[in-house]
């Protein structure tokens, strides 16, 4: 070999390496700028599984246009290499003209929805919309591919050995993007700047591929041109048949993806960085499937690979799913790998998340891989000459992420809502299968393979149907209702969420609905925090301000808070938006559901982000009673000054908003959350909600002062009493502090912002011990506010019973500090300020038993 063939090949080997990081780094930018934009469009579009399923649609629907369109650019004699620069630069401009008109969207779209009806004219016009907003981003990202597909592949041999591995380097960088946005750059950074973080890797790519473009080193001079010779792809099957294949494939894999990751929300829940840890390796599986593709594409049959994929896929996804049902269904097993079962719950975060990619890999990467080695394998055979390679590839990603959009839609829209998860998955594995078939029906083998290929995979899919359940087994958390025996009576899994409501065994009229294993809601009898949160939401705001005439529930648990709120007769408008509609047929088991036949009442299915933009009414009272901490923390959202001042633009002049925060926020959150409700709403009052959260209370005007502090209304005196509530004048001594005496001990620092919230991510990452401490350190900072006061502004200060309930809040500091001795001394104090306090009682009672159980131990 002389010295200058050497050089050419290093010079060669060097082009195609930098080719392939190109490749790597676009998937990464790109994967970015679409975990940004989901989250930011949520804000506009909902955050229903269909929402986010739509923002990906219009993605993918971009990017395949993008890819379609670029052999016309090519065409006009551009030099591919330069072409590829434009579009990376392109990319950079249009991301960055586009974020802000994101941010400012919401409005925008509230005002071109508001003669929309919900339902499926709503679903349509969301789809049409986000793909029109996504369209010139998405279309330059997708551009991508096919442009490096040109400057690379010069013959039938660079097809074999380029194709596969642009395609899995990109999907691979994808991934990496996503584990980027999800454990970093979108907590420490935000969404906007997270943009301008994608937009920098663009750019240096970009330059990159201009130098490496310059002179004497040009694809041309590098890779040579175009051989005649070697540029017919043969293939034994219509360029028609592969088309349907690469859409058909498009559809399955986007479809699994969308019921996958709501069936492994049974073992993870729904933290984002559980989503993330499902996202990178479903990911990961499509890049090294592309990968090993490079070497498959050397040899010969393609067809039939491609063909046994198709059957691979359908078996495999279905055993997937089947291993996930044995998972569940074995106690011992499920133990061990579940957030909802044993003390998986009580390890470090970085340790849970272990747990779940190994979960994740083994249901999922063997499936993934062969649909990561299908869509080169298709677009192989789809190309035909390798002259056309722009314009083929191009078609063919289009096909494929057409293939993906119908298929996204479909998993959230009807798969899921009518047949579940399982039923879900064996109707993409008929797609899968069925392409299979097509694909056997046209290859020229003995009539004896394919009868033992199809008999033999038809007996894969008939055992599935006998040995799977109809649905997941999905159980109730152990923490959810302890001891207590339940049955189920109601179940239903939806796009949202699973919904079960248990029923007391002992009582059955004592009921609980849950969401994905958690409590939301409950009735008189199983527990009492949380039906006291339930009617102390709706008596509560009554109390202070008896004139409330209109009201807005966020959320509908079982009914309770909504029923409380209808024993009001002079309240004129009932009105309830919940974000599942299995929520609402499963609330009608209570008894509290008779408030649905109330005139006053309105439900909506609906995500309350939306709701609050597109709703043109205004209500004296908002009761946000969205489930919040480490099993919801999607829910941030409602813990943002985006919620909050959306919300204040529903209230009338002197409405309020109500929320129940709990205490157990790292200490750092939970002052971040109190500052960013002072920075929303002029006045803000907090009240202690015993035993480990308060009620905000959040208005543009005065609260204080319009309180008659009476209780008029029976029901009410009732279903306070059933949660140790007398009298208004024990509801109002639960007062702890007012916004101004928060604003000194909170002090200036960072709110929590749509665009930037470290919640959802620190909830997370806490454990049990660290939430246990945090409920003391959150309950000191509250006292110390209520030091600096002149006083409960509700009543009088030498009220026995104000006396008494702030006895009862130094006692439950030092009873979330384990000081037990200390606890039952001032309980006993603040029943001795007022021997009519039954919750002095009670809290007596159980200082002394925790007692006793901390000195045996």
């Amino acid at each position: 070999m002389t010295s200058s063939t050497a050089q050419f090949d290093r010079s060669r080997f060097a082009f195609v390496g930098a080719l392939y990081v190109f490749a790597f780094f676009s998937g990464t930018a790109a994967l970015i700028y679409e975990v940004a934009w989901t989250k930011m469009l949520a804000l506009t579009f909902g955050r229903t599984t269909l929402a986010a399923s739509s923002v990906v649609g219009g993605f993918m629907v971009g990017m395949g246009i993008g890819a379609w369109l670029y052999h016309r650019a090519q065409g006009h004699r551009i030099d591919a290499l330069r072409l590829y620069v434009l579009l990376e630069i392109g990319i950079v401009l249009s991301t960055a003209l586009l974020t802000p008109a994101l941010v400012a969207m919401p409005d925008l779209f509230a005002s071109m929805a508001v003669g929309v009806p919900a339902g499926t004219a709503m679903n349509l016009f969301r789809i049409v919309f986000v793909a029109i907003v996504l369209l010139v981003p998405a279309a330059l990202m997708g551009a991508t591919y096919p442009a490096l597909c040109t400057v690379l592949i010069r013959s039938r041999e660079g097809v074999a050995r380029h194709l596969g591995p642009l395609y899995g380097l990109n999907t691979i960088g994808a991934a990496i993007g996503a584990l980027l946005a999800g454990f970093v750059l979108v907590e420490q950074l935000g969404l906007e700047d997270s943009v301008r973080a994608a937009n920098g890797i663009n750019l240096c790519v970009a330059a990159a591929a201009w130098w490496l473009g310059r002179g004497s080193t040009s694809d041309e001079a590098v890779l040579g041109g175009v051989d005649d010779e070697e540029s017919v792809l043969p293939t034994r099957l219509p360029g028609r048949i592969t088309g349907i294949v690469l859409f058909g494939s498009g559809f399955a894999t986007l479809a699994y993806e969308i019921v996958w990751f709501r069936a492994l929300r049974y073992l993870f829940g729904n933290s984002t960085y559980a989503f993330t840890v499902m996202m990178v390796v479903f990911l990961i599986g499509l890049g090294i499937g592309g990968l090993l593709c490079g070497r498959t594409l050397q040899r010969s049959y393609p067809e039939r690979n491609l063909a046994l994929c198709q059957l691979g896929i359908a078996i495999l996804a279905l055993a997937a799913i089947a291993a996930e049902a044995f998972v569940l269904g074995n106690r011992e097993l499920e133990s061990s790998v579940s957030i909802f079962v044993g003390a998986l719950s009580a390890l470090p975060w970085w340790h849970r998340l272990l747990i779940d990619l190994g979960v994740a890999l083994a249901l999922m990467l063997p499936a993934t891989l062969l649909m990561g080695f299908s869509f080169p394998l298709a677009s192989r055979l789809f190309l035909g000459d390798v002259r056309r390679l722009g314009e083929r590839v191009g078609t063919a990603v289009l096909l494929a992420n057409l293939g993906s959009i119908v298929g996204s839609v479909t998993a959230a829209l009807l798969l899921l809502p009518e047949l579940g998860t399982i039923g879900a998955t064996r109707a993409i594995a008929v797609v899968n299968l069925s392409l299979g078939a097509l694909l056997l029906a046209w290859l020229p083998w003995r009539l004896r393979t394919r009868l033992a290929l199809g008999l033999g995979t038809a007996a894969i899919v008939f055992s599935s149907f006998v040995a799977l359940p109809r649905s997941l087994p999905f159980r109730i958390s152990e923490f959810a209702f302890g001891s207590a025996r339940m049955d189920l009576i109601f179940e239903e899994e939806g796009d949202v969420a699973t919904v079960q409501v248990w029923a007391l065994a002992e009582r059955p009229e004592s009921r609980a609905i849950t969401v994905d294993g958690t409590s939301i809601g409950e009735s008189e009898g199983i527990r009492m925090p949380i039906y006291a949160k339930q009617v102390m939401l709706a008596h509560l705001p009554m109390v202070i301000d008896p004139e409330i005439r209109s009201s807005l529930n966020i959320g509908l648990g079982s009914g309770s808070t909504l029923n409380a709120l209808a024993s009001y007769p002079h309240v004129e408008t009932l009105h309830a938006v919940e974000i599942s509609g299995a929520v609402v047929r499963g609330s009608m088991l209570f008894e509290e559901s008779k408030v649905y036949s109330d005139p006053r009442t309105h439900i909506v299915v609906e995500d309350i982000a939306h709701f609050l933009l597109s709703s043109i009414q205004t209500y004296d009272l908002i009761i946000s009673d969205g489930k919040l901490g480490r099993d919801f923390s999607g829910n941030a959202l409602m813990l943002c000054r985006d919620f909050y001042e959306h919300a204040s633009e529903r209230l009338s002049d002197d409405g309020m908003l109500i929320q129940w925060l709990p205490m157990e926020f790292p200490p750092s959150v939970f002052q971040e959350l109190l500052r960013t409700a002072l920075a929303s709403f002029p006045e803000v009052e907090i009240f202690f909600k015993d035993p480990g959260g308060v009620f905000l209370v959040g208005s543009r005007t005065p609260i204080t002062g319009r309180s008659r502090g009476t209780l008029a209304i029976e029901q009410a005196r009732r279903d306070l009493a059933v949660v140790l509530i007398p009298s208004a004048e024990a509801l109002l001594s639960r007062w702890v502090a007012s916004g101004d005496d928060l604003r000194r001990v909170v002090g200036d620092g960072p709110i929590s912002t749509w665009d930037k919230s470290r919640l959802e991510y620190a909830i997370f990452r806490s454990t049990g011990q660290e939430r246990r401490k945090a409920r003391s350190a959150n309950l000191k900072l509250l006292l110390d506010a209520s030091a600096l006061s002149d006083g409960n502004p509700y009543l009088p200060e030498d009220s026995s019973f104000v006396r008494s309930t702030k006895l009862l809040r130094r006692a439950r500091y030092h009873g979330y500090r384990a000081e037990f001795e200390k606890a039952e001394r001032l309980a006993q104090r603040a029943l001795d300020a007022e021997p009519g306090n039954p919750q002095a009682s009670f809290a007596l009672h159980k200082y002394r038993e925790a007692g006793q159980a901390h000195k045996r131990h």
